[in-house]
């Protein structure tokens, strides 16, 4: 009789067991920085002004089956200071004799007597990009994919960049094009202080390190968006802001 009351009851405990007992649910699809591909993607376009990222940004978007969120250091840095804070009015022609709160914009004479439209950044602008960075990463977390026009205005920007987005899947792609072509394009546009485009084209590519690198001046949008949908479906694991990551950080 005990016997069989003991495994009754154990009997009982099983039941109890098996009817309460809720399998745990698959969060293998869930963002966490094991599993990057859970996230969202980053293509971040970098170039010198006026190379065309905003075109080859809006054919990407097209050409990709998935959504892509279209963001850009302009979006940032233009619209979200406040207007005192921004004194680059495409007049200034001088640098700032004192310390720049925000973004100032002026004019200088290169070595070549040519004049070039550089920023200068102040505290609330460059805090204003490390919180851009993050904000990337924020979007992607929530598996956005986004396409980013990046101008590499400060090659220091780049080393918070790649912390900010470490263990996320990005791919960094350079558009090049000769800076004849570029500054036409500047004219044409009407949009950049003539000489902006000069002031960065010798920087902006300094790093040397892309997953992919476009020649504007040879590719339209289209062709430009569709060999980089190409690059992403034939190479899966990007590798630019691996290296980047090891040459900066370790």
């Amino acid at each position: 009789m005990r016997s069989h009351m003991i495994l009754l009851a154990l009997g009982s405990i099983i039941l109890a067991f098996l009817f309460l007992y809720t399998p745990e649910a698959d969060r293998s699809d869930q963002p966490c920085l094991a599993n990057p591909i859970a996230k969202g993607t980053i293509v971040i376009l970098n170039g010198a002004p006026s190379v065309g990222k905003s075109t080859i940004q809006a054919a990407f978007q097209e050409v990709m089956a998935e959504p892509y969120l279209a963001l850009g250091v302009d979006t940032f840095l233009m619209s979200m200071l406040p207007n005192r804070l921004f004194t680059g009015d495409f007049l200034q022609r001088h640098r700032p004799a004192e310390g720049v709160d925000g973004l100032h914009g002026y004019y200088e004479i290169e070595s070549s007597d040519q004049p070039v439209y550089k920023f200068e950044f102040g505290p609330a602008a460059r805090n204003l990009v490390r919180g851009m960075h993050h904000a990337f990463a924020a979007l992607a977390s929530e598996r956005n994919n986004l396409v980013i026009n990046y101008i590499l205005y400060d090659p220091a920007w780049l080393v918070d960049l790649v912390d900010a987005l470490y263990g996320y899947r990005v791919y960094f792609v350079g558009l090049r094009a000769p800076l004849e072509v570029i500054e036409q394009r500047e004219k044409n546009r009407d949009t950049s202080p003539s000489g902006h485009a000069r002031a960065y084209y010798s920087t902006v590519h300094k790093h040397g390190e892309y997953d992919l690198i476009l020649d504007t001046a040879q590719l339209t949008p289209e062709q430009a968006a569709q060999t980089l949908k190409e690059y992403i479906e034939q190479h899966p694991e990007p590798r630019a802001f691996r290296q980047l990551y090891k040459k900066f950080i370790g």
